[in-house]
């Protein structure tokens, strides 16, 4: 499924169209692509592989390579994909998995950037009457690395399901994750309830 899902990625950048404005640019297209293909992913695998094994006695964990008859996560299966799509894409495009409330180092939000993106989709979602609803507004800003620019798209990662709200309920009870959240100075918490923003998926498109 992983190796499917990054060729069909990989078809989005080989075929950009022309475009001057940001929020008009192929990269934009490329990048909203691969969210949603990564989100639907996700959800199908929650739905068709995760539940299936709870009910078989087994089901997702995070040490699952060491316990038979579990699997990964659906973050970690995603942010595999991630690590795939950036080796076969050349760095074409760069995935990200970031929240505000990160139970990863590598997860946390490190610049002003982040920080900022996550303000301006929890504004959105702060003033959203329906939130299962909303059409969401990325943010979008062009970066650069190491001499080459890039698209760089961030949007709202939201828990779709039951599952997802409850896989976190649970990783609030983890010291480890309170501690290193003390650490860089977050004394917040998420809120934890279907439809509602757990995190963001950062998408960095080579302009071409």
């Amino acid at each position: 499924m992983e190796r499917k899902l990054i060729l069909l990625l990989l078809i989005f950048i080989q075929f950009p169209l022309c475009s001057q404005e940001l929020e008009s640019l192929p990269e934009v297209r490329i990048a909203s692509s691969v969210k949603d293909l990564l989100v639907s992913t996700r959800k199908i695998y929650t739905m068709e592989v995760t539940n299936k094994l709870f009910k078989d006695g087994t089901g997702s964990i995070k040490e699952y390579k060491h316990q038979r008859g579990f699997a990964p996560l659906p973050a970690q299966l995603i942010k595999g994909i991630a690590q795939d799509m950036i080796h076969e894409s050349k760095d074409e495009v760069i995935i990200h998995l970031k929240s505000k409330y990160f139970v990863s180092e590598e997860g946390r939000l490190v610049d002003d950037k982040e920080k900022a993106a996550w303000d301006f989709l929890l504004q959105q979602q702060n003033a959203a009457t329906n939130v299962e609803g909303m059409n969401w507004e990325p943010y979008l800003y062009i970066s650069n690395k190491e001499g080459v620019d890039y698209l760089t798209y961030i949007s709202s990662d939201i828990a779709t399901t039951k599952q997802c709200v409850s896989c976190h309920e649970i990783q609030e009870l983890n010291a480890s994750v309170q501690y290193a959240r003390k650490q860089h100075g977050i004394t917040d918490k998420p809120t934890l309830k279907r439809w509602h923003m757990i995190g963001i998926f950062k998408i960095e498109v080579k302009l071409k």
